[in-house]
């Protein structure tokens, strides 16, 4: 069985960035050879009763060449949508694939737990030295300039505050000031350098975002 592509993505749930399944690769292990992949996932989206932006995302990349329109739609499946999709082919394949699935969904919670207990002993070390606050801990969010010290990002602060937007992040407002919750935020850097290609712009090695333009320093 070839192996899943496990990719992070936007949501509009409550609780940020969620892991998803790539519908073409869920078609190809599923050995769906008999129907194009757009297709399919339309009807298993229909067959399943799945909601966009709870069940799935749908992203939409122009392949245009010249003044011809050429669109590609990729579908993103929650594990449990993709599970479910599984269950529905009735097929040994599908099975194993559902099994698959759980597995990876186990293991993905259990190093995001680690990731959390790290964070939070770089977090607890950083207010012993001084540098933050304890609430700041609790609450896990700081301003744009902390963060790109936290995380040692060369980028500047706009493009802190730029990726937060466009990856839904959860941010709170306190006076004049934006507050970015530092966990989602960093979720979302990691899918932002995933979608970006690699670009030399005045002599400098920087990386540019196939979906908005932005242009960063990772």
């Amino acid at each position: 069985m070839t192996q899943l592509t496990l990719i992070f993505s936007k949501t509009v749930q409550d609780d940020g960035l969620i892991q998803t399944v790539d519908g073409t690769q869920l078609h190809k292990v599923l050995e769906i050879g008999t129907s194009e992949v757009t297709k399919w996932c339309k009807r298993a989206i229909v067959a399943a009763q799945l909601v966009e932006g709870e069940d799935y995302i749908l992203s939409t990349t122009n392949l245009s060449s010249g003044n011809i329109n050429n669109l590609a739609h990729t579908y993103h499946f929650t594990m449990d949508a993709a599970k479910e999709i599984s269950t529905m082919t009735r097929s040994e394949i599908g099975k194993q694939v559902r099994r698959y699935l759980i597995s990876v969904e186990k293991e993905y919670q259990a190093i995001v737990e680690a990731e959390r207990l790290q964070l939070a002993n770089n977090l607890k070390n950083l207010v012993s030295t001084g540098s933050l606050s304890n609430q700041a801990v609790d609450k896990q969010y700081y301003p744009a300039s902390e963060i790109k010290n936290i995380l040692n990002l060369k980028t500047g602060t706009k493009v802190i505050n730029a990726v937060s937007d466009y990856y839904m992040v959860r941010t709170i407002e306190v006076g004049v000031r934006t507050y970015i919750h530092l966990t989602d935020f960093i979720k979302a850097w990691d899918m932002l350098k995933a979608e970006s290609e690699l670009k030399t712009v005045h002599c400098k090695c920087t990386y540019q975002h196939t979906l908005t333009g932005l242009v960063f320093e990772a």
